[in-house]
């Protein structure tokens, strides 16, 4: 049986993250799948005002608390959200960044080598067993390890094998593509809902453009045609021919606390609002996570507690816990939808009047000293 100090059970943005914060601890990487840098997430690969943050210079991006830098990590940077429902509109201001996945979960596994973490893919873990104070990971070969960090997602096997069954609400559905052209402007996402239940998140990355159809449905629901809705919409958008198509299936829980014992820890989307921590989340998250690890391995006493109280201001949860109700609200209650952006255009064109008459006041008024 080998043995180790720590072993990560995961290796996406937040296993990685927590490896990246664990030099020379003696770290084993366990991954199920063989291809890391090519796994996809329902993200689009869009990174939300929250969680771990990059600054970008061009097209390189820095991650401070990784101390990682991303070679060519930006793809397009969004200030703009236009919510659209039927013939109403109204554009938002955002700061959304669309980064490259497959350069930076190569410059994360890059970095976290570096740190001397070992990576073992296509080794699914069947059990973990605590015999004392330490962890067995029965896997295609037995390890042992007085810490487990568990960053293999909701429906990992962490979070099950340690009892956290989680309230199931209700399955999201995605259907992402790609195509060569499309009627959108370069700097601004668009968020459109049809009347189907069916939400349309579509945006521009250079030559192409990214189109993503979304809707919530409940265990027993038969979804839309999500492929129907997607041609429809980019026949209306002049869309060229689909280049690359993705579908996922991402079943909805209710959030809960993260667990964090001597031995165990989970992050990521294992513990995140609804099991999606995004890709800031998750790196926030792993980082905590390997931080909090290393203060078990040092037998810390107030480890668990910080890490409860630290996880909602490092990973964005509260924002994130708010975006999912408000996402689940928008696919579900699309006829409240249309009456609030009615709503949002009238105060917003009151005000946008309001400051017209006030230039004009001032501009009629005579000068002074005259």
């Amino acid at each position: 049986m080998e043995k180790y100090e720590l072993i990560i059970v995961g290796a996406g943005y937040a296993g990685l993250a927590a490896a990246c914060q664990l030099q020379g601890r003696g770290v084993l990487v366990l991954e199920r799948h063989g291809a890391i840098l090519e796994k996809k997430r329902a993200s689009l690969g869009l990174m939300l005002p929250w969680g771990e943050r990059p600054q970008h210079n061009g097209r390189k991006l820095f991650f401070p608390g990784l101390d990682l830098v991303v070679e060519e990590g930006l793809v397009a940077r969004y200030r703009r959200l236009e919510l659209r429902v039927g013939e109403e509109s109204i554009q938002l201001p955002i700061d959304v960044l669309l980064v490259d996945e497959s350069r930076l979960k190569g410059a994360l596994l890059k970095k976290a080598l570096a740190a001397g973490a070992r990576l073992v893919t296509t080794n699914p873990v069947r059990r973990l067993v605590q015999e004392g104070r330490v962890v067995r990971v029965v896997a295609e070969t037995d390890f042992q390890a007085r810490v487990v960090i568990g960053a293999d997602g909701a429906l990992g096997q962490s979070a099950r094998l340690l009892g956290q069954e989680r309230e199931y609400q209700r399955v999201l559905y995605a259907r992402e593509i790609i195509v060569g052209r499309l009627e959108l402007d370069e700097h601004r996402l668009l968020l459109h809902a049809g009347n189907s239940g069916v939400m349309i998140i579509a945006l521009s990355e250079g030559e192409r453009c990214r189109v993503l159809a979304l809707q919530i449905a409940g265990a027993r629901e038969q979804p839309s045609d999500l492929r129907k809705e997607l041609e429809d919409f980019i026949d209306r958008r002049g869309g060229d021919r689909v280049q690359e198509s993705w579908t996922a299936m991402v079943p909805l829980y209710l959030p809960q606390e993260p667990v964090c014992r001597p031995e165990f820890v989970l992050t990521g989307d294992a513990a995140a609002a609804w099991g999606v921590a995004g890709i800031g989340g998750a790196l926030a998250a792993g980082m905590l996570a390997g931080q909090v690890g290393s203060r078990l391995l040092a037998a810390s006493q107030f480890a668990a507690a910080d890490y409860r109280r630290q996880w909602r201001r490092a990973t964005g949860l509260g924002a994130s816990a708010w975006l999912g109700r408000a996402i689940i609200w928008l696919l579900l209650r699309q006829d409240k939808l249309k009456k609030a952006v009615e709503l949002m255009r009238s105060i917003s064109g009151r005000v946008s009047r309001r400051g017209v008459n006030k230039l004009r006041e001032g501009s009629d008024a005579p000068a002074q000293g005259s």
